[in-house]
């Protein structure tokens, strides 16, 4: 988490949170171990708090590319996509992002990774953290359909709808 004199960031895995930790540097803020902490300190719940939170297809695939990259476990570097999204939620990596979040509920705003390109940037007159428009911005709408990928048909679409089923109606995500 990214804790800073007037805010506190949730940094949930794959939503992010690299990215914003970065930016936030700029504006006060300091890591706060671990960097993906789901307990806010109680000397920082006054502040404002907040998250970012992802399409779970995209944040599901992302979080099986990190971990077919880093992670030290063979069997989870080799799992294929389908058995990796059944399998996440038994780390706390993996975890849904409602439940990721909810040692920390209710957050004061909760930000949609798709659409931070044009979100309002309300800690005080800070720039645009991609350092462009945001109509350069890549947008879920610009990747391919899902199930155009023979990986990513039928069956990887089941293990998310069930893993993530809290995220998507929490925060309006479409079931495909």
């Amino acid at each position: 988490m990214i804790i800073a004199p007037d805010f506190v960031f949730l940094c949930i895995p794959r939503c992010a949170s690299n990215t914003m930790r970065e930016w936030l540097k700029r504006f006060g803020g300091v890591s706060h171990e671990p960097h993906h902490g789901r307990f806010i300190p109680l000397e920082h719940r006054h502040k404002f708090t907040f998250a970012i939170v992802r399409n779970p297809y995209d944040r599901m695939l992302s979080m099986w590319y990190h971990t077919r990259r880093n992670s030290p476990d063979a069997e989870w570097r080799e799992m294929d996509v389908v058995t990796f999204a059944r399998r996440c939620h038994e780390t706390e990596y993996g975890m849904s992002q409602r439940d990721f979040l909810e040692p920390a509920w209710p957050l004061r705003q909760i930000v949609q990774y798709e659409f931070l390109a044009t979100w309002p940037y309300w800690l005080g007159e800070m720039p645009n953290p991609w350092g462009h428009p945001p109509a350069e911005r890549r947008n879920a709408e610009d990747r391919p359909p899902w199930g155009a990928d023979p990986n990513l048909g039928v069956d990887f679409i089941d293990a998310v709808n069930h893993h993530s089923l809290r995220d998507f109606d929490c925060w309006n995500y479409e079931r495909l």
